[in-house]
């Protein structure tokens, strides 16, 4: 298994969206045959960008448009330091809604508490690709 980072195509032009939101866009799976993406996000200046999977037969040859790498190539060390922490913070928003659910608010604010950081810690590790 390969991992990438990659922001969208616009379905108008063809170029990789690494300024702009638009309704009109889509993963580059005409590139990267087997994309399987798995994290939506944003980069810090607020443009969605996303985390995937590929088969190992896939080519991946990354693109740098002005500043931002609008296809990166990840070792999975670099893929885990995002997923890993905000798989987590799925699992601790779960946990304390069903705390919530049972009455046990102060068990809730905890585990939000934690899923908060650890969905920081994710952002922050993403931001730093």
């Amino acid at each position: 298994m390969k991992y990438l980072k990659h922001y969208w195509k616009s379905t108008e032009t063809g170029d990789y969206l690494t300024t702009v939101n638009t309704i009109h866009k889509s993963h580059p799976e005409a590139e990267f045959a087997g994309l399987d993406v798995q994290i939506w996000s944003h980069d810090a200046d607020g443009i969605d960008v996303c985390m995937a999977q590929v088969p190992d037969s896939t080519p991946i040859v990354d693109v740098t448009i002005g500043s931002k790498k609008a296809i990166q190539e990840l070792t999975e060390t670099q893929y885990n330091t995002v997923k890993t922490p905000l798989d987590a913070s799925s699992v601790l928003n779960d946990e304390a809604m069903t705390a919530e659910m049972d009455g046990d608010t102060s068990t809730a604010t905890t585990k939000r508490n934690e899923a908060t950081t650890k969905y920081n810690e994710a952002k922050t590790a993403l931001l730093a690709l």
